[in-house]
C-alpha cells in the first residue's frame, strides 16, 4: 500500500510540480490514518485471539481436572 501511494506521489510530482506539497500532505495524512486503522485492527484481532485462546485453554483444563472424568 505504501509503494502505491509513493508512486502516486512521484507521478503527480512529475506531472504538476506546483501541487506537490499539497499532494504530499494529503497523501501522508491518508497514509497515517490508514496505518492507524491497521494498527487498531491488529490490536483488536490480537485481543480477540488471546481471549479465545484463554477460553479454549480454560475449557481444556476444566475437562482434564473435572472429578467426573476420574
Amino acid at each position: 500500500m505504501f509503494f502505491c501511494l509513493k508512486n502516486k506521489i512521484i507521478c503527480l510530482f512529475r506531472m504538476h510540480r506546483g501541487i506537490f506539497l499539497f499532494v504530499v500532505v494529503v497523501e501522508l495524512k491518508l497514509l497515517f490514518h490508514n496505518y492507524l486503522n491497521v494498527i487498531h485492527l491488529s490490536i483488536f484481532l490480537i485481543c480477540i485471539y488471546s481471549f479465545t485462546l484463554s477460553i479454549d485453554l480454560g475449557t481444556k483444563s476444566m475437562k482434564e481436572f473435572s472429578p467426573q472424568s476420574a
